[in-house]
């Protein structure tokens, strides 16, 4: 198979060499420019407090104004936060739930802005409730699952735009009119969205937040929350000085936290861009999981004598699943994987649905197809010799 070929990237990240780095989508990485401009940024911080301070709220509506362009979103409907899951804080702390009430999740949700949801719906006596389908489904079959677990106690629906756990891309556009005919406010987790897909904000999203530190690459923590013109009023976790400002400029002020990584998203954004392209980016890392899946499926079905592909119509374009036999989705068996892993010398991570395990592999800039080979040719057969019945 054809990859595309982008500059060598070799010395330019900061990931350890004696690890092999397959697990993009957790926590991202930042090139080591990107590192220098936020080293810089902290030092400014340092050099003169009062003056960085008293300039920080407009320097962040700048960076936010930015980041805005580049998603392609309204910029005075675009706020910075730490992560998504500080974004699900805010958003199910502004949602209002009536006893009995309803928010509807998916049984593909990250488990911390599920929690995060059934907490919110819990305190209010309103209740949580799950769509399930299987990694199989089609984004018909998804809608129509959503569809019959809507009824008229649903008051929130939450739906990933990628799912963590699975690798999936699910039809959030369809999900929201869906929610929008029904007068349910939709959430849209876009964690893995900005960086993995050319156009990340989902218009007819009452609320979509997603990571700048994943594929992004900007430095940790760093994500946008966008709020569309008929979601509920917001307000930041943290309550300073800008608190009785309009939004989005209440977000702008966090008191004292170190808002460096902020600022230094734009120019990581901008400097992957002029170094690589994002749309070279967006279609390497689409067309290198392609090949490394293959690879690592071929050598995990010849370890276990069986068919380890997984069938995933709605299949994400960096996040992809390989069956282990024998590996339960539980925590205890995913815990024991993960051991397996750190052995080896390999980051990739182990998820479940359904009581099966599975490594999911991501592929980013930083990748080479030589880090698919050396897992299919180490770390499955320690996995054949660890699962194998």
């Amino acid at each position: 198979m054809h990859l595309p070929t982008i500059p060598d990237q070799t010395g330019l990240w900061p990931l350890d060499p004696a690890v092999t780095h397959l697990n993009h989508g957790s926590f991202g990485s930042t090139p080591l420019a990107g590192l220098d401009h936020l080293a810089d940024l902290r030092r400014e911080v340092d050099a003169r407090p009062m003056a960085w301070f008293r300039d920080l709220p407009s320097r962040v509506r700048r960076a936010s104004t930015e980041v805005a362009g580049w998603l392609g979103s309204d910029p005075e409907r675009t706020v910075l936060v730490s992560n998504a899951s500080a974004a699900a804080t805010i958003t199910f702390r502004g949602v209002r739930l009536e006893p009995e009430d309803e928010v509807l999740v998916t049984n593909h949700g990250y488990g911390a802005v599920t929690m995060a949801a059934e907490r919110a719906a819990r305190r209010q006596g309103a209740r949580l409730v799950t769509a399930e389908f299987g990694l199989s489904a089609t984004a018909d079959e998804v809608v129509e699952r959503v569809r019959a677990a809507l009824t008229n106690r649903t008051r929130v629906l939450v739906v990933d735009q990628v799912t963590s756990p699975t690798g999936l891309r699910l039809p959030v556009e369809r999900l929201c009119v869906l929610a929008r005919e029904h007068g349910v406010i939709s959430v849209v987790d876009g964690a893995h969205a900005p960086g993995m897909l050319a156009d990340p904000v989902v218009a007819d999203a009452d609320i979509w937040f997603g990571n700048l530190h994943k594929w992004g690459c900007a430095p940790r923590a760093c994500a946008a929350l966008v709020v569309g013109e008929q979601a509920p009023d917001l307000d930041p976790v943290i309550d300073s000085w800008a608190a009785a400002e309009p939004f989005p400029h209440r977000f702008d002020m966090q008191g004292t936290s170190d808002l460096t990584a902020w600022l230094a998203a734009p120019w990581v954004l901008a400097h992957l861009e002029q170094s690589i392209g994002w749309d070279l980016v967006r279609r390497y890392q689409a067309a290198l999981l392609g090949e490394g899946t293959r690879l690592v499926t071929e050598a995990m079905s010849q370890v276990f004598n069986q068919d380890c592909a997984v069938v995933r119509p709605m299949a994400a374009p960096a996040l992809s699943l390989v069956r282990v036999p024998g590996l339960a989705g539980d925590f205890a068996a995913l815990t024991s994987y993960r051991a397996l892993m750190d052995d080896c010398g390999f980051e990739a991570a182990g998820t479940g649905l359904g009581g099966q395990g599975y490594v999911r592999l991501s592929a980013a800039a930083h990748n080479t197809l030589g880090d698919y080979e050396r897992f299919a040719d180490v770390a499955v057969p320690s996995l054949g010799r660890a699962f194998a019945r």
